[in-house]
């Protein structure tokens, strides 16, 4: 697996969701196949729970399998 698809797993994990979300945007944005979605996904998530964070509401946690 890429370097930067860990370490996004693992900052997501650690609930920090900004430093996760610019690991993956930095696959996205070099990506020109069809992974490109996924790690469009990957960055939905991580903001998505940036904000429930902030609202104190749990979030989920990606499993790297």
């Amino acid at each position: 697996h890429h370097p930067l698809l860990l370490r996004g797993i693992e900052c997501f994990n650690g609930r920090e969701y900004f430093d996760a979300h610019e690991a993956w945007e930095t696959l996205w944005r070099q990506e020109q196949g069809p992974d490109k979605e996924f790690y469009q996904g990957l960055i939905q998530a991580a903001v998505g729970s940036g904000r429930s964070s902030m609202t104190e509401n749990p979030a989920a946690t990606i499993a790297c399998r």
